[in-house]
């Protein structure tokens, strides 16, 4: 029996004038702000914030949305989301998000599990709607308005 060793053939190298590979796994970042105003009149002083950024490549995004309203020092409305996305295949414009949502304000802070959907609808509108869970109350959804 003759057992012959064969060599791996080695893939073809490209020739010299090629150009590079493309470089499509780079990380970006995102930021945008709907509202961030801030106002004082003496003692009495406001502010609100309205924004979104995420950081990540084309596949994998780390998505924060915040938003909320101080007032004299005191938090009286806001929301804080922190969520993964990656795209939903054959949805061109679509991507699914999960993560979770803390809402902070003058009464007790709730934390929610949050799953949803984030895309540009026809009529290039942007859609968003999330569904929320948590032990006390069991469902809530919620959809952003597109601007």
């Amino acid at each position: 029996m003759n057992l012959a060793l064969e060599t791996p053939v080695d893939a073809p190298v490209p020739a010299s004038d090629w150009p590079t590979p493309v470089e499509d796994n780079r990380v970006f970042t995102f930021v945008t702000f709907e509202q961030l105003e801030g106002r004082t009149n003496g003692p009495n002083t406001s502010f609100r914030w309205d924004g979104q950024g995420w950081i990540g490549t084309d596949f994998n995004k780390l998505w924060i949305k915040s938003e909320g309203m101080v007032t004299n020092g005191i938090t009286s409305d806001g929301d804080q989301e922190i969520l993964y996305d990656r795209p939903i295949p054959h949805l061109r414009y679509f991507d699914w998000q999960a993560g979770a949502r803390v809402d902070i304000d003058s009464g007790p802070r709730r934390a929610w599990l949050a799953l949803g959907v984030q895309g540009l609808a026809p009529y290039f509108f942007n859609f968003e709607p999330i569904f929320l869970c948590s032990r006390r109350r069991p469902r809530r959804g919620k959809t952003r308005r597109p601007l």
